[in-house]
């Protein structure tokens, strides 16, 4: 009897972590999509161009170029793919620095030749 209550005590307890953690994750994931709206609303700054972040460069470097057509040209080959949604965030990779964005490049390439997709 004992035995059966410690089990039934471990697997109410396995559940409350299990349904606990996957609400800690989707709050996460809420606070990340929060700060993503909050920085593309604070992305329309007055800058040379529209759109642009005070204090970044107005046009982007070779390699974030490249990564940035790369992106779109992955995106171009998904299924049911938001546009709008697509051009924000891949016009987003020419804000990181070049390093950054040569390592970006690197894993749109890879990913471009799994989906068939051509990056320059």
């Amino acid at each position: 009897m004992w035995v059966g209550l410690g089990c039934g005590g471990l697997l109410l307890l396995s559940l409350a972590g299990g349904i606990a953690s996957y609400f800690y994750v989707r709050s996460q994931a809420s606070a990340i999509e929060s700060a993503i709206a909050a920085a593309s609303a604070g992305a329309t700054g007055t800058g040379a161009s529209p759109g642009a972040v005070p204090g970044t460069p107005a046009t982007l470097t070779p390699t974030c170029a490249k990564a940035v057509a790369c992106c779109k040209a992955n995106a171009a080959k998904a299924a049911g793919v938001n546009a709008a949604a697509v051009e924000q965030a891949c016009s987003g990779i020419g804000l990181f620095t070049e390093d950054v964005c040569a390592k970006q490049y690197e894993g749109y390439k890879r990913a471009a030749t799994v989906l068939g997709a051509s990056c320059p």
